[in-house]
């Protein structure tokens, strides 16, 4: 996927929606745990619900390349 966030910037994708781990892998909670870290640092940062969509495309761009 180019992108987890839906064209609207109001919803992200975040686990295995987003990307695949091998279950043997053992990685996939440790992915999640990161991904609900990254959003709520980055929403908390929000002040207006206008700023949710900026906040979520920083999540898209720093979580994407982690998860490549």
């Amino acid at each position: 996927m180019k992108t987890w966030v839906f064209p609207h910037g109001k919803i992200a994708l975040v686990r295995d929606a987003c990307y695949a781990v091998l279950p043997s892998a053992a990685q996939s909670a440790g992915m999640a745990i990161k991904d609900g870290v990254a959003i709520a640092e980055l929403l908390e940062r929000v002040k207006l619900k206008d700023g949710i969509p900026a906040a979520l495309k920083v999540y898209d761009e720093l979580r994407i390349p982690m998860c490549l």
